[in-house]
């Protein structure tokens, strides 16, 4: 039986699949080709496994000229694009299977252009499902264009032959009558070195690390229980360090509110909240680094803060995880599915004093510090790209067989 052919789409490139996709490939499981857009295409080809280009027919990033229609806009450009590359394929790489991003790789007019099954990859049906602090509530605009996204959505869930999520909360964002379709299965990832914490200091560090210091990562949590600690005089054996680019795009709303209520367009989330806590000034703010300086960063913490508010699947976390760190993380978003509290992490409720009590106790108990970042080391074993390969293998030949609903 010859092995599947499987061609990857996203208009970003690399995506959550690309690491999948060369796996597939290397390890002689898949004949697996990518496609993305010129520009990354040219970025990207030399070193990415048969990466092909498509041209999507208008602009795809840059400021909406319209927010309500933007998305529709964008994804019929993405779309179209995807659709003249496909059918201009030569017979030789025709693929049995077409794996894309819900809103990047747009595949939503290529079921009656083309026998070709597709699997949907949907992170979340949309902004308002995935959650935002009602604190900072979308505009109106921003607000009726969440339609037109779960729509883009829902559709391509019911027409593919199937859909895959990364977590089971981001299941729980979909219609109930729509679930049949869809699987959970969290991204692979390579082969890590574990965290190695320097220790041998009289101070122990504690760190927020992600890709933005936003409101859904929970940055906010963090400083309140810094400025907590500070003023409890609980924190003189502490360092606090934030990770994170503090003007990274988020999936909340808060930035725009702070730069309209100080009238300042320069203004992040993080400033606004440290005028509120000042007893937090103390963090340690690192900004976005390559990524070796990154992983070197994350051996100097020792205690691991990750306060998610919302959430289906976040890499930062993951890294963590897999490289063994002592994680106290939140009950929110799919944390609790991956986190068991005194197994291989801390879950704390959403108050300073309870975090500060974890910290303490974590701080004063490097045992328990290591027995958690040991089996926390195990648990990321099981999201290895060698791991979960032949699971996303079987859904991709299940996905053939069914082929797309209609």
């Amino acid at each position: 039986m010859r092995l599947p052919r499987v061609l990857f789409i996203s208009a970003v490139h690399p995506w959550q699949y690309t690491g999948l996709a060369e796996y597939l490939h290397r390890a002689k499981l898949a004949e697996v080709w990518q496609m993305t857009t010129p520009g990354h295409h040219q970025t990207y080809a030399h070193k990415t496994i048969n990466l092909l280009p498509f041209k999507p027919t208008g602009p795809i990033v840059g400021t909406p000229p319209n927010v309500l229609r933007w998305k529709l806009e964008r994804n019929t450009h993405i779309a179209k694009g995807i659709v003249d590359a496909v059918q201009q394929l030569p017979e030789t790489i025709k693929p049995d299977l077409i794996v894309a991003h819900a809103m990047w790789g747009a595949p939503h007019m290529l079921y009656d252009t083309t026998d070709i099954p597709v699997v949907s990859y949907v992170e979340f049906p949309s902004y308002r499902a995935h959650g935002y602090d009602a604190a900072f509530p979308p505009d109106p605009s921003q607000r009726l264009a969440d339609p037109n996204m779960e729509m883009l959505t829902y559709h391509q869930i019911l027409r593919s032959a199937l859909t895959i999520v990364p977590s089971y909360h981001a299941k729980s964002m979909i219609p109930a009558p729509l679930r049949d379709k869809i699987e959970v299965q969290f991204e692979g990832f390579a082969p890590s070195e574990p965290l190695k914490p320097a220790g041998g200091t009289s101070q122990l560090t504690v760190g927020f690390a992600a890709r933005d210091l936003s409101n859904p990562k929970g940055i906010d949590r963090f400083i309140r229980t810094v400025a907590f600690m500070v003023e409890q005089k609980q924190a003189d054996n502490l360092r606090f360090v934030a990770m994170g680019d503090p003007n990274a795009s988020s999936y909340g709303y808060e930035a725009q509110h702070v730069q309209r209520q100080h009238d300042d367009k320069a203004m992040t989330y993080v400033e606004h909240m440290l005028r509120q806590f000042p007893a937090a000034r103390c963090i340690a703010f690192v900004q976005k680094l390559p990524y070796e300086a990154y992983v070197q960063k994350l051996n100097e913490i020792d205690i691991f803060a990750y306060p998610l508010r919302y959430g289906v699947a976040n890499w930062g976390f993951m890294e963590i995880l897999t490289r063994g760190g002592c994680i106290i993380g939140s009950h929110d978003g799919f944390l609790p599915e991956i986190l068991i509290d005194r197994f291989n992490g801390r879950l704390a409720a959403d108050s300073p004093a309870a975090w500060s009590e974890v910290i303490l106790e974590l701080a004063n108990d490097p045992a328990q510090r290591k027995s958690l970042a040991h089996a926390a080391r195990q648990t990321g074993f099981a999201y290895r790209l060698d791991v979960v390969a032949r699971r996303y293998l079987t859904l991709f030949r299940q996905a053939i067989e069914r082929g797309n609903t209609y």
